[in-house]
């Protein structure tokens, strides 16, 4: 699951097996930063990914208008059991528009 943290400017992920929480939807596992962006929390957020092969592509707003960005951010496919692993490889994240919406 990716969502981004308005107001402080973090894309965050958690990584779980399915029925982890389909038996116990309380026991989701701490949710680990992967990118940041701006925290300003007026014109951000709305995280969006799609998969290709091994790799996520999340897109999301970061900034306020009229200097919204769109970033990307491309992150390897996580694996349960291996989320430290995941974090600490290299994340990049690159603003791709710059404009008002």
């Amino acid at each position: 699951m990716l969502y981004y943290e308005r107001g402080r400017g973090i894309l965050r992920r958690r990584v779980v097996e399915p029925d982890v929480v389909f038996d116990n939807p309380l026991h989701w596992p701490a949710s680990e930063a992967v990118t940041t962006g701006s925290p300003i929390a007026c014109d951000s957020g709305n995280a969006n990914a799609t998969v290709l092969g091994n790799t996520h592509y999340v897109s999301f707003y970061s900034g306020k208008s009229p200097d919204t960005a769109v970033m990307v951010s491309e992150l390897p496919e996580p694996t349960v059991g291996d989320v430290h692993r995941y974090f600490s490889s290299s994340i990049t994240s690159s603003p791709v528009v710059a404009q008002a919406f």
